[in-house]
């Protein structure tokens, strides 16, 4: 039985949510060990985890793209414009997880910084578009772990970085 096109969006939802929260629960992990100076290995995992959850989406929007012929992506603005997204978020996850360690210079972070709150608006405005009863809880826990998170920017660095900041 072939796909049809409202299977695949509704599996490109489901896969975008299920991001969101693996990002929640990576921005609480990080920050949590920020503050307490504890291991950020947990939190390292789960942006792995982040990572590989937006990959299986990125694929799911593949999918919903072959069974729509290309609508949904000219829905959204184009190949071009979908292909820059993708570019910039692996490069943002990428630094989110570079900088997540108590090794992670303070340019590093500021970086990752951007990055976080740029994946929060994203995740912010899909969410706050209501189509399923639970965006209202992940706009809600979205919103806890950014200021969570903002809150472990200030949070006085480890010795281990403080020497590397020099």
């Amino acid at each position: 039985m072939p796909l049809d096109p409202e299977t695949a969006h509704l599996m490109a939802r489901v896969t975008a949510r299920l991001t969101g929260v693996t990002f929640i629960l990576a921005m609480a992990l990080g920050a949590r060990a920020r503050l307490r100076q504890e291991s950020h290995d947990p939190a390292k995992n789960v942006f792995g985890l982040f990572t590989l959850s937006q990959t299986v989406h990125y694929a799911t929007v593949l999918m919903l793209a072959w069974v729509t012929a290309g609508a949904s992506i000219a829905q959204a603005g184009g190949w071009r414009l979908v292909l820059i997204i993708a570019a910039v978020s692996y490069a943002g996850m990428g630094l989110l997880w570079r900088s997540s360690g108590p090794e992670a210079v303070p340019g590093a972070r500021r970086t990752a910084y951007v990055f976080a709150v740029l994946f929060a608006l994203i995740y912010g405005a899909a969410f706050s578009l209501h189509r399923y009863q639970l965006d209202w809880a992940l706009l809600a826990l979205l919103a806890a772990a950014l200021v969570f998170y903002a809150r472990s920017w200030f949070a006085p660095l480890p010795e281990k970085a403080q020497r590397a900041a020099g």
